[in-house]
């Protein structure tokens, strides 16, 4: 499942694409594209993103490597309703330096494709930060029910591509969904973990045990919730890594 997935990334040159007058989500010769798996999602499950760059002009063109959004070569933004967009920053995203780095060549009418999820937000340690860069605030990215408009930017060297906007509804749960949303639209380190499988503690720190506790008695209760698969899902995510450790030679449940 995509939902304990942090980043899925891959680039594919694919092609060709027909040249077009400047609209939209170009920039002189390249074009910045943005879609979603899907137009309606509810609370607390992730969404899938695909972005593309398209070279529209008659020569190659450089684009940043991989279209890597862990390299910030391309940025997400998101806004609720009628408020302002702000950056949504995933986890490990950014965690390495593009700078200086080689660009990818991209001929005329190909294009690479980079798939992301959103659900868990990395902000900055106060509002006040938040608000001066424009950042969300940290935990889920998507908590409100309601219209959310989202849009990538792709950082070029010498310029900004920014797409046109795409349109998402988050839908409040029902029934027995609205119980395990009432449990964990509270702990953003919930979000954290059915995004990526992973604890940010260490595995035998009450915080982490206690997490995991909530997972299994949450799926012990509500067998039927469609959160159950989600979280059954990371929780084999995070068992694999724990037996990785373990092969490791790394002693845990000490």
């Amino acid at each position: 499942m995509m939902y304990a997935q942090a980043i899925v990334l891959t680039s594919i040159l694919v092609g060709p694409a027909l040249s077009a007058p400047l609209e939209p989500g170009m920039s002189g010769d390249v074009a910045l594209d943005l879609r979603a798996t899907r137009s309606a999602i509810v609370a607390g499950k992730a969404l899938e993103l695909v972005i593309g760059i398209r070279n529209v002009g008659d020569r190659p063109t450089s684009v940043p490597k991989g279209l890597d959004v862990r390299h910030g070569g391309v940025s997400v933004w998101v806004a609720y309703q009628g408020e302002e967009f702000r950056e949504y920053v995933g986890p490990r995203w950014g965690l390495s330096d593009a700078a200086g780095g080689e660009g990818l060549a991209l001929a005329p009418r190909d294009s690479i494709e980079e798939r992301i999820t959103i659900l868990y937000n990395h902000g900055h340690q106060t509002d006040e930060l938040n608000d001066e860069r424009q950042r969300l605030p940290t935990g889920y990215a998507m908590k409100r029910a309601g219209t959310y408009r989202i849009k990538a930017i792709c950082h070029l060297n010498d310029r900004d591509v920014e797409s046109e906007p795409i349109a998402i509804e988050v839908l409040a749960p029902k029934g027995i969904d609205a119980a395990v949303w009432a449990q964990l639209s509270e702990n953003g380190d919930a979000g954290y973990f059915l995004q990526t499988g992973d604890i940010r503690k260490h595995p035998d720190s009450l915080e982490s045990k206690t997490l995991i506790k909530m997972f299994h008695d949450l799926n012990a209760a509500n067998p039927q919730s469609s959160y159950a698969v989600d979280i059954e899902s990371a929780l084999k995510k995070y068992d694999d890594r724990l037996g990785a450790l373990r092969r490791r030679g790394i002693v845990l449940g000490q």
